[in-house]
């Protein structure tokens, strides 16, 4: 774990926790912390592989719009009129929720981050990989 007992380092270690809780999120499409997301649909079907949705909607010239919603083994399938602007709202919503392994994976690269912060390389550390490959998404094993 990371102990840094001075607040130097406070707006760097902000940073940090910024991008490990990208880093997390890009790996295995878990969303951690609730927000919108927006689509504009150009196909038959938007394809929406973050998790957990909370729920969708979809407007189109500013006006609510029918939706169709497929739900594949991994991926949510949303249809409407080509043009609509597609709204999920996305993420825990309750932090305690969000799946441990999930969390110490972002305590693992914060401080990965933090003590190679000079030598840094662009790959997650082998055992936050080997904590996070169960919870990826759009992987296939």
């Amino acid at each position: 774990m990371l102990a840094v007992d001075f607040c130097d380092d406070d707006e760097q270690i902000g940073l940090l926790i910024d991008t490990a809780v990208s880093m997390v999120e890009k790996y295995t499409d878990h969303i951690l912390y609730y927000r919108e997301q927006v689509w504009y649909s150009s196909l038959k079907e938007t394809a929406i592989s973050l998790y957990p949705i909370i729920d969708i909607t979809a407007t189109y010239n500013n006006e609510p719009t029918a939706i169709g919603i497929r739900y594949g083994s991994l991926t949510t399938y949303v249809s409407c009129q080509c043009g609509s602007k597609i709204t999920a709202n996305v993420g825990y919503v309750d932090n305690s929720f969000i799946p441990s392994p999930l969390i110490s994976a972002c305590y693992k690269i914060i401080a990965y981050l933090y003590e190679n912060r000079i030598n840094y390389t662009a790959t997650l550390p082998t055992d936050v990989q080997i904590l996070l490959n169960q919870w990826r998404r759009s992987a296939t094993i």
